[in-house]
């Protein structure tokens, strides 16, 4: 899971440390650097914490950490390796946490299930809320909030190999995670599906699609071509068909 927002101090450290009081300190490792949460020696961590906390997740350059990342948050199984001691296939325990105030720490895109996103609130608490909130933590909080998850079975949490829900931070994370060039592309592929629903299909070529978005003109000769179809079937729903011509 990822919470972030711009604003500091709207409680994502908070909710780290209340989960690690849930879970014991014992079964959480905080990983400061995100660039070593792929590295030749972190697997072993996998398979022995719970709960694996990234404060400061800064990864918003390219989408190589979430690829490298999928078979850790989502296998069963993974290869450990220890200093010293020879890769080994063990059973994967952990639960990935990242906090960030960044707009865009991590880039997904829009076949991503893995990730669920949560923004936290940009107003910071007043003295007084933060008081009282954390003297509630203190006293019976952490019981109560124990008790509610060991009660809530009527709650839709998200099973293990479930999808993650697309929430709405999760939709403008993707959004703000294609490039210009994708974003066009995406309009124009929304707009030919939205063609499609009223029997009006829509062929363009590819090699003019991609000028589109990059912002030049097509070209005018007429060589060998994809030409790109977004169709509408009662018996496959929509598709988008690639024809050389």
């Amino acid at each position: 899971a990822l919470i972030h927002s711009q604003q500091t101090g709207t409680g994502k450290t908070t909710l780290a440390t209340i989960l690690t009081s849930l879970v014991g300190q014992h079964n959480v490792k905080t990983v400061t650097d995100s660039d070593r949460l792929d590295g030749r020696f972190q697997a072993d961590i996998y398979s022995s914490k719970t709960l694996v906390y990234v404060p400061e997740l800064n990864q918003g350059g390219d989408f190589t950490l979430a690829d490298k990342l999928k078979a850790i948050v989502s296998d069963d199984w993974i290869d450990a390796e220890s200093k010293g001691v020879n890769a080994k296939n063990v059973e994967r325990w952990s639960h990935f946490l990242a906090s960030s105030n960044l707009l865009t720490p991590l880039l997904l895109d829009t076949q991503d299930r893995r990730w669920l996103v949560a923004h936290a609130r940009e107003e910071r608490w007043n003295t007084v809320e933060a008081n009282v909130f954390y003297e509630w933590i203190d006293g019976d909080g952490l019981g109560i909030i124990l008790n509610w998850l060991q009660e809530a079975h009527e709650y839709p949490f998200v099973k293990r190999h479930e999808t993650a829900p697309v929430t709405n931070a999760k939709a403008a994370l993707v959004d703000d995670s294609m490039s210009s060039e994708d974003a066009k592309m995406a309009g124009v592929l929304k707009h030919m599906k939205a063609q499609a629903e009223h029997g009006r299909e829509i062929s363009v070529s590819a090699s003019d699609l991609a000028a589109f978005a990059r912002g030049s003109r097509p070209r005018k000769r007429r060589s060998r071509r994809l030409s790109v179809t977004f169709s509408r079937s009662r018996e496959s729903g929509f598709s988008l068909s690639g024809i050389p011509h």
